[in-house]
């Protein structure tokens, strides 16, 4: 990953990371901002609908997937909001929180990211993946994929027991000929 040089405390990272397992431009990622910091903090989407296609996982399974493999980063949410730059001033204040007065920070992102959508005090640095992954194609892959475990069913069956109730609206209607 390349980036213009400048020393910050503490790097932050911006991500969603919705999926089995984390991949080759995911750990190229992290690590590259680990080995720039020592101190990191992984900030994770989280949105207020739960188990949707686009977010299927909660913050704690995302949470123990990236410690398994980095467990030295810290890890906690962002709550999406529905106004950019409420979002952003909700993060900068939880960033204020977590660093100390003298310490400086700088968001990292990759393609897709939270950039284009951040509106905070913060430097922000856009870093290019050596490799291109489709997280949407991996999770439209998954989703076509029956295992055969008993790990896979209890997952099943935590998704279904982690929604909100669905509504199905219907309609009656009789079409009355009167004469």
């Amino acid at each position: 990953m390349k980036e213009k040089t400048k020393k910050y405390d503490v790097g932050i990272i911006v991500g969603r990371f919705h999926l089995p397992d984390l991949h080759e431009a995911h750990i190229d990622l992290i690590q590259s901002v680990l080995d720039r910091h020592p101190k990191v903090i992984i900030f994770l989407g989280v949105s207020p609908v739960k188990v949707s296609k686009k977010n299927p996982l909660d913050f704690e399974c995302r949470k123990q997937m990236i410690l398994e493999k980095f467990p030295k980063v810290n890890v906690l949410f962002a709550s999406d909001q529905r106004e950019d730059q409420v979002w952003s001033n909700k993060l900068d204040s939880q960033i204020r929180d977590l660093i100390g007065p003298r310490q400086s920070a700088c968001l990292y992102g990759g393609r897709d990211s939270f950039i284009p959508h951040y509106k905070g005090t913060f430097d922000v640095i856009e870093l290019e993946p050596t490799v291109y992954i489709s997280a949407t194609e991996i999770r439209n892959r998954v989703s076509n994929e029956v295992q055969s475990s008993a790990q896979f069913r209890a997952g099943v069956i935590w998704a279904t027991n982690q929604k909100y109730p669905t509504c199905y609206p219907t309609v009656d209607a009789v079409i009355h000929d009167v004469v």
